[in-house]
């Protein structure tokens, strides 16, 4: 018996080349490529509803131990918008506060088949809410702008 565990990924930051190469590396562990590609579904975080964020999710996997469900975006939605102070506390709409809430039960029962990765290479604060809810629940990658010799180092890194 295959034993599952529950997958939830958070990429995040203006590096969107190391983001990339980590979602490919994430894409890489969950087996045959071709496979996957059928039981991939990609979701725009800007216009979400928890609802098709479930129907997506709930998906059963197609000839395939696992359904990838990529969120682009979705961080952005929540972040803080700069003001007088360091960050504005800028009303979450009543929906945004429903599908922050929603998402964190969700996920907690999410079916063990369905890997679910939230990506955004914008700039995230630490003040983002969305964030600070899913941070204790997923597995969480930051990929700051690289500048002076940590550029030169990806240089280094990529052409191998």
């Amino acid at each position: 018996m295959i034993e599952y565990q529950r997958m939830f990924y958070i990429l995040y930051g203006q590096d969107d080349f190391s983001l990339n190469r980590a979602l490919e590396r994430i894409k890489a562990d969950l087996g045959d490529p071709q496979m996957l590609a059928v039981n991939t579904t990609k979701l725009d975080g800007q216009h979400l509803t928890l609802s098709a964020l479930q129907d997506n999710c709930n998906v059963a996997p197609f000839l395939s131990p696992s359904r990838l469900v990529i969120v682009d975006g979705l961080l952005k939605r929540f972040e803080p918008k700069p003001g007088k102070q360091r960050f504005s506390k800028r009303a979450v709409t009543k929906s945004e506060n429903e599908l922050g809430e929603g998402l964190v039960s969700y996920i907690k029962q999410m079916a063990p088949t369905t890997v679910l990765v939230l990506v955004d290479d914008s700039r995230i604060s630490s003040h983002n809410p969305l964030l600070k809810k899913l941070s204790p629940l997923a597995k969480v990658k930051t990929f700051p702008l690289l500048r002076g010799r940590g550029v030169s180092r990806l240089d280094t890194t990529a052409s191998k």
